[in-house]
């Protein structure tokens, strides 16, 4: 029964591995926001489906009468993001494109370096 925490775990990596770099994002923000918006769009929901992952596997696998990692640290590292249900997809458009040109000496990073601080800083929990 090792397949499900081998795919948690290749699913949570598998987002930490951008293959889009914040210089492609930036030339979107130039020239095509809808572009950008799409893609900030299918960016959250995989955020969104790692969550669901990550928060169903300790439960899981206290069941299985094993013991959960500690998701803690994941945690702490990405930082709690708390979006309130008032803001438009847009202002999300503008926060990242914002972050982009503000900060040019990250645009190689792949986007989640760029987004999830960006976010972080925008609306923290708590």
């Amino acid at each position: 029964m090792r397949a499900p925490i081998t795919l948690a775990i290749s699913l949570l990596a598998s987002s930490a591995n951008a293959v889009t770099t914040g210089n492609q994002i930036h030339g979107m923000c130039q020239s095509d926001r809808t572009a950008v918006l799409a893609y900030l769009a299918g960016w959250m929901d995989r955020q969104s489906l790692d969550v669901g992952i990550a928060n169903s596997l300790p439960d899981k696998l206290i069941k299985e009468g094993r013991q959960p990692p500690d998701l803690s640290v994941l945690m702490a590292f990405t930082g709690a993001i708390c979006i309130p249900p008032n803001v438009e997809r847009n202002q999300i458009v503008d926060l990242v494109c914002k972050a982009l040109a503000d900060h040019p000496e990250n645009r190689n990073k792949g986007m989640n370096a760029i987004i999830l601080p960006a976010l972080h800083d925008a609306w923290p929990c708590g």
